[in-house]
This record gives C-alpha cells, sequence and structure tokens, in this order.
C-alpha cells in the first residue's frame, strides 16, 4: 500500500510539473504572440527613410526585456528563452544599423542589413522549435 501511495505521489508531482511547464510556454507564447503581432504591420509597412526602423528597434528592444522576465522552470526552456531574448535584442540592432545607413543614405550598407534579416530568421525558426519540443516533451 504504501508503494502505491508513494508511486501515486511521485506521479502527480510529475504532473503538476507537466501542468506548470504547460502553463509557463502558453503565458509566454500569448505575450510574444500578442506583441509580434503588434510588429507585423510596422514590418510590413517597410523603410521610411529609417525612422520605421528606429522605432521598430526600440519595440524589439522592449520585447527582449520582456522575454528576459519570464521564467521556466525547467533549465533548458528558460535556457531558449534567454537566447530568444537574445535574438530579439540583435533584431533591434539589425534595425538600428538599417535606420543609420537609411539615413546616411548607404545603400551597400541598408543591403547588408539582409544578409543579418535573414541569419535572424533561421536562428529565430530554431530556437521556435526548439521551445516547441522543450514545452511539449513528457
Amino acid at each position: 500500500m504504501r508503494a502505491v501511495v508513494a508511486l501515486l505521489f511521485s506521479l502527480s508531482i510529475v504532473g503538476c510539473g507537466r501542468i506548470e511547464r504547460t502553463s509557463e510556454c502558453r503565458s509566454f507564447a500569448k505575450t510574444v504572440n500578442a506583441e509580434l503581432d503588434e510588429l507585423a504591420p510596422l514590418v510590413d509597412a517597410g523603410t521610411d527613410g529609417g525612422k520605421n526602423d528606429a522605432d521598430l528597434a526600440k519595440r524589439y528592444a522592449a520585447l527582449a526585456e520582456k522575454i528576459r522576465g519570464f521564467k521556466f522552470s525547467e533549465p533548458a526552456a528558460d535556457k531558449t528563452k534567454t537566447e530568444y531574448a537574445d535574438l530579439m535584442q540583435d533584431t533591434s540592432k539589425a534595425l538600428e544599423a538599417r535606420a543609420h545607413a537609411e539615413k546616411a543614405g548607404d545603400r551597400t550598407a541598408v543591403l547588408r542589413t539582409r544578409t543579418t534579416f535573414a541569419q535572424i530568421q533561421r536562428r529565430e525558426k530554431m530556437l521556435v522549435a526548439r521551445l516547441d519540443s522543450q514545452c511539449e516533451s513528457p
């Protein structure tokens, strides 16, 4: 009987951990997706001599700080979350660089930022996939 109680207790702890992780993941996804949904129309609007990029850079930097404020109970997910915050900060820096290049009329520098943004997109896909698997694993 004691073995059954211990087993049930240990299963309930595992279940609570899964519930906690699911709650953390949902909260994180809801917050980040809401922020990114607000940014999407601004990103789609393109540049206007760098002003839009400068504004977007501030918003991405703020999102990076918001993401850093999240805490995951699972160390691997918390590490991935930190990497995602770093990615948002890198996006902010790339936008600032493009805004500066646009303002200076440096078309070569503007074109170089395309490579940076392509790298950012690849990193984002990898981090989202990793976080998804960390949130779904048993």
